[in-house]
């Protein structure tokens, strides 16, 4: 889900940049009833056959089943993004910036708000098939004599989907976007510097933008740790130990966490680019389950991810990535929009680019 709160991220992103002026003009002028049916009808229908689908399998539950509603959520999320997609393509945005105002963030939050919104409505139909496969597991932990995890309720399992699959990335992506866009609605003369006699004077927008988003990334641990369900690990001798492990190895950490998961996952995580705000996570099966030379196993790992640089690596990593995706869809539109101004006001010239490589795939059919 992480991945997916960063595409809807990223297609407001690339709506402003290659769309902003398409769309929705059109759109604007039809009325409310007919706007919310065009936002909202697809994702009902999406949420329509999940339903049918998580019925299913409850109703006769096998490990085929519960494999087949995977795949198939995984299909009609995929399906929601797309249906996200078009929502931008035909200018949803515009349309809520000409009915709400340009305001910082409103227009954004209103075209994510049914996405969103379908997003939690599966967590909500998904959710008996859940506590079905966590009874099932309950009763084998039993049987083996292991502990036995919570089962979560309603609540608790759609407040835990929501902080940890919406919230972060979500909250700081919005940060920035918000950040960005204040930016780009500031006058001039406030992030310009004043220049020399008739000399004009530099602008401040690049350092602001790129401040404010190094602000951002060293600030999500702290929010991290206020969004999920964690609390400072209790004072333990095991506690003691894995202090003394980050000691050995030099490595700063402001806290070490207990990260509450409804033994939902035994596993460790480190936060943070520098010590002061540097935090590292460990799940309570983790810590309940496991035996202490796997605990400490598992902070040496993380305390490894520290030594080696990796989050700054997975940061270049990911920068590079936006680059050649920006050049990729620059470039790509770009050339079909030529393609098509060319072709369009030359009907005659399209028409005879047409003959030419049917003629040529002919040749090489024929030549096979």
């Amino acid at each position: 889900m992480h991945m997916i709160t960063i595409i809807l991220a990223m297609g407001l992103l690339l709506h402003d940049a290659y769309g902003a002026s398409g769309g929705f003009e059109g759109f604007a002028q039809q009325n409310w009833v007919w706007v919310i049916t065009v936002l909202f009808l697809p994702k009902l229908l999406l949420l329509l056959i999940y339903q049918k689908l998580c019925q299913q399998a409850l109703k006769i539950p096998s490990t085929q089943r519960l494999k087949r509603l995977d795949r198939m959520g995984s299909i009609l999320r995929l399906l929601l993004l797309t249906s996200y997609a078009m929502d931008l393509m035909s200018g949803g945005l515009n349309w809520a910036r000409q009915t709400l105002g340009d305001w910082v963030l409103l227009d954004e939050s209103v075209v994510l708000l049914p996405t969103l919104l379908t997003y939690l409505l599966f967590w909500r139909i998904y959710y008996p098939v859940d506590r079905k496969v966590r009874e099932a597991m309950a009763f084998a932990a039993v049987d083996a004599g292991e502990p036995v995890a919570p089962i979560w309720t309603m609540n608790q399992y759609l407040i835990a989907q929501i902080r940890h699959s919406l919230l972060i990335p979500g909250i700081p992506l919005l940060i920035l976007l918000g950040w960005t866009e204040a930016l780009n609605m500031a006058p001039e003369n406030w992030i310009t510097l004043p220049g020399r006699a008739g000399e004009p004077g530099m602008s401040l927008y690049t350092p602001l933008s790129l401040g404010g988003a190094a602000a951002v990334f060293l600030a999500t641990p702290v929010m991290i740790r206020c969004l999920w369900d964690t609390h400072a690990m209790p004072s333990s001798p095991m506690r003691l130990r894995l202090l003394q492990l980050c000691k050995d190895y030099r490595v700063r950490v402001r806290e070490i966490l207990y990260w509450k998961t409804f033994g939902g996952m035994a596993n460790g995580a480190v936060i943070g680019f520098i010590g002061p705000l540097r935090y590292i996570l460990l799940t309570d099966v983790l810590l309940s389950q496991m035996a202490p030379s796997s605990i400490e196993a598992v902070m040496a790992h993380e305390i490894a991810h520290i030594r080696k640089k990796h989050m700054f690596w997975m940061i270049g990593g990911a920068g590079a990535m936006l680059v050649i995706y920006q050049l990729v869809f620059s470039i790509g539109f770009l050339k079909l929009g030529q393609f098509v101004l060319d072709h369009v006001s030359n009907p005659q010239a399209f028409e005879i680019y047409i003959n030419d490589n049917t003629t040529s795939a002919l040749g090489l059919l024929l030549g096979a």
